[in-house]
Formats: structure tokens, sequence, C-alpha cells
């Protein structure tokens, strides 16, 4: 988001409040623009929903800054508390924490 902030991108994706949420302005110049750029082989919008979920992002559902994404391991003032977020693994009907996050997804 960062980069998209120094880009002149904020009216697509933006830090929202005190910086411990992200909201996504245009879901299709998302998709186009930082979904191609910086995730290639997601490929869509939904795709990139699907992973917040697995990070285990929250999406707040009322109040001014309604549809953006929260963790509390991701925020505008410390951006390497990050590198902690574990996925949750899906295989199969098991679920599960990811506990090394060095592992990568091969979906």
């Amino acid at each position: 988001l960062a980069d998209q902030k120094a880009a002149g991108a904020s009216h697509i994706a933006t830090f929202v409040g005190q910086g411990d949420a992200f909201l996504i302005k245009n879901p299709k110049m998302f998709e186009e623009i930082v979904i191609s750029d910086y995730f290639p082989r997601m490929g869509s919008f939904g795709s990139f929903q699907r992973q917040l979920n697995l990070y285990d992002f929250k999406r707040i559902s009322y109040g001014p800054h309604r549809g953006a994404y929260k963790h509390s391991l991701f925020t505008r003032q410390y951006p390497l508390l990050a590198r902690e977020m574990k996925r949750t693994k899906i295989k199969g009907k098991a679920v599960k924490k990811i506990e090394d996050s060095n592992e990568k997804d091969t979906t």
C-alpha cells in the first residue's frame, strides 16, 4: 500500500483510520493493476479476498470504514509486523495454521 500511495494510486487502495485497516476503493482497478503487478499468480480479486481470509484478515462490516480489511499485525506504522502473520493451510477438509512463515503456498 505504501507503493500505491507513492505512485499516486491511493484512489485504488489506501490505509484508513489510524493506519490499522485498508480499504480497496476500486476493486476492478485493484485487480488490473495491483494484483497483476504484485500477485501475478493470483489472477482475480476473489482469489485475493480468499487469501485475506486465509491470513485471518477481518472485514469491517459497519461504521465509516465499512468494507475495509483489518489484521492486528498489518499496520501502516509497523510494516515489519506483517512478517509474523500465519496463513491457514487448507488441505482437503482439514484446516491448520502454518507455523513456518517461510513456507510457500504452491496452489
